[in-house]
């Protein structure tokens, strides 16, 4: 009997011993060492790397004038970077040169459709073709990552080539999301894996998650809260300053670059402008359209470097003023001391502002599942002090947090604690 009692006793002891092991494997899956801050420069050299390869190619071939990429770090996850190409309609006309297609001839209906698919199938090859490069040749050299991780470039596809992929794969909403697992590199490194296999593998992936159309309405509408909250608290930004994508396994990623130009209304009116143009192609001459666009291009960028020339003139003379407060004309002007606010300050104010839109319209992520999260990566310049440069502030939110104070399970207060914060 006594034998009995130990026997259970020491069952209890390895059951207790086991919980606690367990335990301590699963929260360092997600509190993991990582240097946030040489991450960040990491992937901005990847962002660099991805914009060139994707805008440097053979315009005829990829035909894209320019693209913003974010790169964001998710625990337990590895690396998303999301990308958004700015495809040229007008290329069109040099596939119809190459084709011999007669400018002077009417094509109407399917063939002139047939002949637009076409190219824009090819575009999209090239266009999946050039993010794989991009992951076979550069994406192994970001450190900090383990074997378990994975880095996945979602590139969102413009509306004009969106019917076509949504043709090709066979649902209503996607976009082209490629990925690649760190062990792959690694074994392609170690010579376990030849280049043909590595990107078959990676090829792959670009499946159709499955259709997400209701998905990324619910994520669009988000994006225009966000951007409407910051807005009135801070300044205005546009579409381009934000990105919202859904990742099946992982969760929704919101990246807000308050840092990027916005330059997104000219471009509209450039793609207008072209789109106007390939309508009526058959009055236009490629070389003439060319020349026109690119003409206009070259002011945009005069226009820039005036901007900026009167804004270093508008510093320079506000230090001459400083450096001479009592010139002559001029009283003595006692300006008030405005107390800088610390990065702590600043970092409360956006997760009071983030908490409150999560809390209020988390919920309509319906097709999220319980076990995914949401993740908001802030970057901005302003977040810096004088004695602490930091630029990106990151929130994970988890599914389930925003489900229990949906059934007023926790309050706003509960609710804003359990989210994680990073700044770096």
């Amino acid at each position: 009997m006594k034998i009995l009692k130990n026997i259970k006793f020491f069952i209890v002891i390895l059951i207790s011993l086991s919980i606690v092991i367990f335990s301590v494997i699963s929260a360092m899956q997600y509190e993991r060492n990582v240097d946030y801050i040489k991450m960040r420069k990491n992937l901005r050299i990847m962002e660099n790397i991805l914009n060139t390869i994707l805008t440097e190619y053979d315009k005829e071939i990829l035909p894209i004038r320019s693209t913003n990429t974010s790169g964001i770090f998710v625990d337990g996850y590895g690396v998303v970077f999301i990308t958004s190409p700015s495809l040229d309609t007008y290329p069109y006309f040099a596939i119809y040169k190459s084709f011999n297609i007669d400018f002077t001839k009417q094509y109407q209906g399917e063939e002139l459709e047939k002949e637009r698919d076409k190219k824009k199938e090819e575009i999209l090859e090239e266009l999946t073709n050039s993010i794989i490069g991009f992951l076979t040749d550069y994406a192994g050299a970001i450190k900090g990552l383990e074997s378990d991780d994975r880095i996945t470039v979602v590139c969102k596809v413009p509306s004009g080539y969106k019917e076509t992929l949504e043709k090709n794969l066979g649902v209503e909403d996607s976009n082209i999301i490629i990925t690649v697992e760190k062990r792959w590199l690694n074994d392609y490194k170690r010579d376990l894996l030849n280049f043909a296999e590595l990107k078959d593998r990676i090829k792959n992936t670009s499946k159709p998650q499955y259709a997400l159309k209701e998905m990324y309405k619910r994520i669009d509408i988000l994006k225009s809260i966000i951007e409407s909250e910051i807005g009135n608290k801070y300044n205005r930004i546009s579409r381009n300053q934000t990105e919202g994508i859904y990742i099946n396994g992982l969760g929704t990623i919101f990246t807000i670059n308050l840092d990027r130009l916005d330059f997104s209304r000219v471009n509209v009116i450039i793609n207008r402008k072209t789109g106007d143009a390939v309508e009526s192609y058959i009055e236009i001459e490629y070389d003439k359209l060319r020349e026109q666009l690119e003409k206009s291009r070259e002011e945009i960028e005069k226009a820039k470097e005036k901007l900026e020339e009167v804004k270093e003139k508008i510093k320079s003379e506000v230090k001459i003023f400083r450096a001479v407060p009592n010139a002559q004309g001029f009283s003595t002007i006692n300006t008030p001391k405005i107390e800088e606010k610390s990065v702590e300050e600043k970092v409360k104010e956006l997760t009071d502002l983030i908490s409150e839109i999560f809390a209020d319209f988390g919920s309509t992520l319906t097709e999220m599942k319980d076990n995914e999260r949401v993740e908001i990566l802030i970057i901005s310049s302003s977040l810096a002090t004088k004695e602490r440069k930091v630029g990106n502030v990151q929130f994970t939110i988890n599914k389930g947090d925003i489900d229990d104070y949906d059934r007023d399970i926790i309050d706003l207060d509960t609710f804003k604690n359990r989210i994680n914060i990073k700044i770096y």
